[in-house]
């Protein structure tokens, strides 16, 4: 769903632009929200993870630090904080691909080989160094 909000919404102007777009928000105390950087590369399996902040009587601007919204087609999720966390069904980790996301954060692409004394390396191909010349652009 888009919203469109005014460029100086506080964090709590945006909980209450939420309850009036969503008459089932009662609770505006327990109004939580998160900021996901790259939607295009977002799991559900991280939002546990994820830094959420208070709406309620927040009067940092959403500009400003914590969100530092500058631009439109940012992805917000908005929880009840009250609930409590549930663990997914089997269908939801089907439908969501959840194994390949947790596979890829655990970093199986890359292979670690624990070492004794704890060290870990990295066991792949041999990375390469490459040079980056920077020049002034020739006038013509």
């Amino acid at each position: 769903m888009h919203i469109c909000i005014p460029k100086t919404s506080t964090m709590n102007d945006f909980s209450l632009i939420l309850a009036q777009k969503f008459p089932q928000i009662t609770e505006l105390k327990s109004l939580q929200m998160c900021k996901i950087a790259s939607s295009w590369n977002f799991n559900r399996v991280s939002l546990p993870s994820e830094q959420w902040h208070n709406l309620f009587e927040n009067e940092n601007y959403m500009q400003s630090k914590p969100i530092f919204m500058s631009t439109d087609g940012l992805l917000f999720v908005v929880k009840n904080a009250d609930e409590p966390l549930r663990e997914m069904t089997e269908d939801e980790h089907i439908r969501f691909n959840t194994a390949q996301f947790e596979m890829n954060i655990q970093g199986s692409e890359l292979p670690i080989q624990v070492t004794t004394g704890g060290n870990k390396r990295r066991t792949g191909a041999p990375e390469q160094g490459i040079k980056i010349v920077v020049t002034k652009k020739v006038q013509e």
